[in-house]
């Protein structure tokens, strides 16, 4: 833990350079570029927390879906701010069985692996990587490169860290797979505390909608803890 937080500690330094590095050296049709990409990832990510996430709580666990957001905002808030589903994981438990009734042995279960293996942010994200290197440098791709880089998204969710910048790495992965050059690579370390942030929230958000329809379909999820109202922070006071 304290070398997690030594590393966090000094992390915003090294993501000042780094974007102070693109913003000098990159010219204005690249810096728009980047824009067009991170707006891309924010309306993938939207899609999720707006469509995909309430239509599986209310279709298939027959849940508030804006009840779980507000049982779960403690775990949004820490995954924004440490972007690693890894350091919120015991938050994610924490509040998955006090604050949306799933049982014990169902969150221990599923929440360890669920954190690195489930990543659905990160699914979208690794795709929009490749179609923007794509653009820029003038690459067509067919229905089946693009299949491919669908199905390469999802593998490589599951493989990438859950730390903070986990999914640089498998930027880079990405591109060289695909034939593409590594030079937006450091472009989007440059900018990648942005992508983070929600990346991360959004990640660990899909984790507890797992377990809470799990729960559900198996009919032990305790519906009077997910439904009672609670405080938007929790104590870790018993």
């Amino acid at each position: 833990n304290r070398v997690i937080e030594i590393v966090m500690g000094f992390s915003p330094i090294g993501v000042l350079c780094l974007m102070a590095n693109v913003a000098g050296s990159l010219g204005s049709e690249v810096l728009g570029a980047l824009g067009k990409m991170l707006l891309t990832q924010y309306i993938a990510y939207a899609t999720l927390i707006v469509i995909v996430f309430p239509a599986i709580l209310l279709l298939i666990a027959r849940v508030n879906p804006i009840k779980h957001f507000k049982n779960i905002f403690p775990v949004m808030i820490m995954a924004f701010s440490s972007c690693s589903s890894s350091l919120t994981l015991p938050m994610t438990m924490k509040c998955t069985k006090e604050r949306c009734g799933v049982p014990s042995e169902n969150v221990d279960l599923i929440a360890p692996p669920a954190a690195t293996i489930n990543m659905q942010a990160c699914c979208a994200e690794m795709p929009i990587y490749a179609i923007f290197a794509a653009q820029l440098f003038g690459r067509d791709y067919d229905v089946g490169e693009l299949i491919v880089i669908i199905i390469m998204g999802c593998v490589m969710a599951a493989g990438a860290a859950g730390v903070p910048g986990g999914g640089i790495m498998m930027s880079a992965i990405m591109m060289q797979t695909m034939g593409l050059p590594l030079t937006i690579v450091p472009w989007v370390a440059g900018i990648y505390r942005l992508i983070d942030m929600p990346n991360t929230t959004l990640n660990v958000t899909g984790d507890t909608v797992g377990m809470v329809t799990v729960s559900a379909l198996l009919g032990d999820l305790d519906r009077d803890t997910f439904n009672a109202e609670k405080p938007n922070f929790i104590s870790d006071k018993k």
